[in-house]
Formats: C-alpha cells, sequence, structure tokens
C-alpha cells in the first residue's frame, strides 16, 4: 500500500515537473512575445509621430495657400471692379466725343466731298 502511494505521489510530482516545464516554455514565449511586440510598438508610435507632423505640415501649408487662393481672389474681384468701372469711364468719354465731334465729323466730312 506504501508503495501504490509513494508510485502516486511520484506520478504527480513528474506530472507537477512536466507542468512547470510546460508554464515555463509558455512563459518564455510570451516574454519574447511582449519583447517582439513592445518593439513593434515602438516602431508604430515613431511613424505615427511622423505622420502627425506631416499631416501639421501639410495642413499649415494648406490653410496658408487657403489664404493666398482667398488674397488672389478679392484682387480679382477688387481689379474686375475697377475694369468695369474704368470701361464705364471710358464709354461715357467715347460718348461725349462722339457727340461733341459729331458737328466737327460733319464739317471735316463735308470738306472732303
Amino acid at each position: 500500500r506504501l508503495e501504490g502511494q509513494k508510485n502516486q505521489v511520484e506520478k504527480q510530482i513528474q506530472l507537477l515537473r512536466s507542468n512547470m516545464e510546460e508554464y515555463e516554455e509558455i512563459r518564455e514565449k510570451e516574454r519574447h512575445d511582449l519583447d517582439r511586440l513592445s518593439a513593434q510598438n515602438a516602431s508604430l508610435q515613431k511613424k505615427c509621430n511622423i505622420f502627425k507632423d506631416k499631416i501639421k505640415s501639410l495642413n499649415e501649408k494648406n490653410k496658408a495657400w487657403e489664404v493666398s487662393y482667398k488674397a488672389q481672389s478679392d484682387d480679382l474681384v477688387f481689379h474686375g471692379m475697377e475694369i468695369s468701372r474704368l470701361n464705364g469711364q471710358v464709354s461715357d468719354l467715347k460718348a461725349r466725343l462722339i457727340r461733341q465731334g459729331s458737328g466737327r465729323y460733319l464739317v471735316n466730312r463735308n470738306e472732303l466731298a
């Protein structure tokens, strides 16, 4: 009976040793996975920060271009209005010249005939 208990205890000890070895292997694998994932996470964080900086830079450039295009657009509108105003003045001056010069034009025309 004592021999049977001894064999049973030895089997349990052997099972425990086997379980411990398995757990040590699992723990070692998890440690390795943790190291690998930590390095991968650090690399991805670095890339993320680079992308954030690039996006920030592009947003700043985009804002500067937006301001520039708005100023150019405002200038075009202003110059368009100024051109329209000046064209109106030219039309008025032409009309005045035609009215003032119509008598002269007729006189000159009669002189040629």
